[in-house]
């Protein structure tokens, strides 16, 4: 279990992860001190958020299995993980700014 402090209140407190469901199949993951109510969002998601990870688990998969074996495979993988990488990041950022302002 992990613990921290409250921007607000200053005490510690266990992290309790909870899931929101918001519109078109958005999940708002968050948690909330318990003595104050502070409520600290941690990041969202999404279907195609989720595709993109197991896409990405996939990939890193191969990776792991031939990296010793086909260099030059190895490198197209490490190009399409990173591409993949940045790409969630960049939902991310879009649901967060869309869902928090």
């Amino acid at each position: 279990m992990k613990t921290t402090f409250c921007d607000r209140c200053t005490k510690e407190f266990i992290i309790d992860i909870q899931v929101q469901k918001l519109e078109n199949n958005i999940e708002k993951f968050y948690f909330t001190c318990p003595h104050c109510d502070t409520q600290y969002t941690s990041y969202y998601s999404s279907v195609l958020i989720k595709r993109k990870q197991e896409k990405m688990r996939i990939l890193q998969e191969k990776y792991n299995n031939i990296r010793s074996r086909d260099i030059k495979q190895a490198q197209k993988l490490i190009k399409q993980i990173e591409k993949l990488k940045k790409e969630i990041d960049k939902d991310i950022k879009a649901l967060k700014r869309k869902f928090d302002n």
